[in-house]
């Protein structure tokens, strides 16, 4: 499976897959190696034309999932929730990308997980 993984200065590495999902069953699809890194060059280009990083998108979602427990910070969420739009952004890159170039993708959409990479054993 290809991703999309850029480090940030002080932080573990969060690496950004992309899966695909069927709008009618909601079941996820598998990507060919190459629809993946079609996706993720999607994904990349457009945090990278943002300025974020996967880090800082998953970041955000860790704050703005909080909110459901603690209730809004003062003086408002602000910035997490502008990252967030970038990676509402990302979602439809990837969507746009897969079919551009493979028209049988179009009606499904893309999942974007973003977690750390297993440690090496």
């Amino acid at each position: 499976m290809s991703s999309y993984q850029q480090s940030q200065a002080g932080s573990p590495d969060v690496v950004v897959s992309v899966l695909r999902i069927d709008r009618e069953t909601m079941e996820r699809l598998p990507l060919t190696d190459e629809q993946a890194a079609v996706a993720t060059a999607a994904v990349g280009a457009v945090f990278a034309a943002a300025g974020v990083t996967p880090n800082l998108v998953a970041t955000a979602e860790w704050e703005v999932e909080g909110w459901d427990i603690a209730g809004f910070p003062e003086p408002g969420p602000g910035e997490w929730f502008d990252i967030l739009m970038v990676k509402g952004e990302a979602h439809d890159a990837a969507d746009q990308a897969l079919a551009a170039k493979w028209p049988e993708l179009q009606g499904q959409w893309t999942e974007l997980q973003l977690y750390a990479p297993a440690e090496p054993a």
